[in-house]
């Protein structure tokens, strides 16, 4: 198990205990799938700026691969694993915005 901060904006859906989550690296390659297991509204103590955070723990799941669907702005507009959508989740640095 593995504790992971996820970062959205208020536009986005809250993730769900029991959906699959999909690393990306920065090149938009897939780094892994992973299976939320537990997810708790993060207050932090330098807040960014039209961001809410996320903790999350996830467990790795070994040999799923996702299918991805990216549009010409290299915006994950989805991501599905397994005919399920899961959630795509991107390199995110927060002192850079």
């Amino acid at each position: 198990m593995k504790t992971q901060y996820y970062f959205l904006t208020p536009d986005h859906p809250v993730p769900e205990v029991g959906r699959y989550y999909v690393k990306f690296r920065k090149n938009h390659t897939v780094s892994s799938v992973h299976r939320v297991l537990s997810v708790k509204l993060t207050q932090q103590k330098k807040p960014v700026e039209g961001y809410i955070c996320y903790t999350l723990k996830i467990e790795r799941l070994e040999g799923l691969v996702p299918f991805a669907e990216f549009e010409f702005s290299d915006e994950c507009q989805g991501v599905w694993v397994k005919g399920e959508e899961a959630y795509a989740a991107f390199p995110f640095d927060p002192k850079k915005h």
